[in-house]
């Protein structure tokens, strides 16, 4: 549509009024699912696993028989559309011994022992600071003994779930989404304007997405990586510089009480 009718540079990418509702309903999936799927902490540390894995079959795994490598795919579009889950599943079924540690570390993954977490705490969406550099530095540096530290910077793996709708607070995806009524809009499509109360003033949404609002910090530890091995020793302070980071940081609360993690996280 026009944006102003007879102004041929004012053409408008516009939705018909009849979808608001609909996309106010995708919207709000979108944000459900960022929080039940996407983002999910299990997700990520799953993720994690076979990041790991992937970087020790790198090495030695051949994906087409001619010697083409995992990073070789990267800058070829062709060869990396080919990519998929059954890279795994030949990793898995691959007798080399060189691929030995990639096997052992996917079976824990099939196994659902997943890398233990240490931090999962919540912070303010619009918190500063919290970089995965800063998160993981940190945490070492409450870290006295230099050996473990060092072990610790191979084991820690620092994230956040960063889940928000628009970007700035309070916005309404669907106020920058212009839609038009035949009926009503014959001289120019009208954009939809989130109420105001007295005062000015946004009144609560129930189903906006910007209820979905998140920002978590994970921290997890590998069991064994780059030499070093996690001992009951070595998570015992790692969990232990984990909580004194956190007390000195501005949460909002814990994602999870600690009675609740599953038991392949703690």
């Amino acid at each position: 549509v026009q944006g102003r009718p007879g102004d041929e540079r004012s053409w408008l990418l516009a939705f018909d009024a009849k979808v608001m509702r609909d996309l106010r309903e995708l919207w709000t999936l979108r944000s459900k699912l960022h929080v039940a799927v996407y983002q999910h902490a299990t997700v990520k540390n799953a993720g994690h696993v076979i990041g790991d894995v992937l970087a020790l079959a790198e090495p030695h795994f051949d994906v087409d028989g001619r010697g083409t490598r995992l990073r070789d795919c990267l800058d070829d579009e062709d060869r990396f559309m080919a990519l998929g889950d059954w890279i795994l599943d030949a990793i898995g079924a691959s007798a080399a011994p060189e691929l030995q540690p990639a096997r052992g570390l996917l079976l824990q993954l099939r196994q659902r022992r997943l890398y233990k977490r240490v931090v999962a705490s919540t912070v303010a969406p619009n918190a500063a600071g919290i970089t995965l550099e800063a998160i993981k530095s940190g945490i070492l540096a409450e870290v006295a003994n230099a050996g473990q530290r060092e072990e610790l910077s191979r084991l820690l793996i620092p994230d956040t779930i960063h889940i928000t709708p628009a970007k700035h607070a309070g916005d309404d995806p669907l106020a920058r989404v212009v839609f038009v009524d035949a009926k009503r809009d014959a001289d120019g499509p009208s954009g939809l304007r989130p109420l105001t109360l007295r005062g000015g003033a946004a009144p609560p949404s129930v189903f906006s997405s910007s209820t979905f609002r998140e920002r978590t910090v994970l921290v997890f530890l590998r069991r064994r990586h780059d030499g070093a091995t996690l001992t009951p020793e070595l998570e015992a302070t790692a969990r232990a510089a984990a909580q004194e980071w956190e007390r000195q940081q501005i949460f909002l609360g814990t994602l999870l009480p600690a009675a609740l993690v599953p038991a392949q996280d703690l």
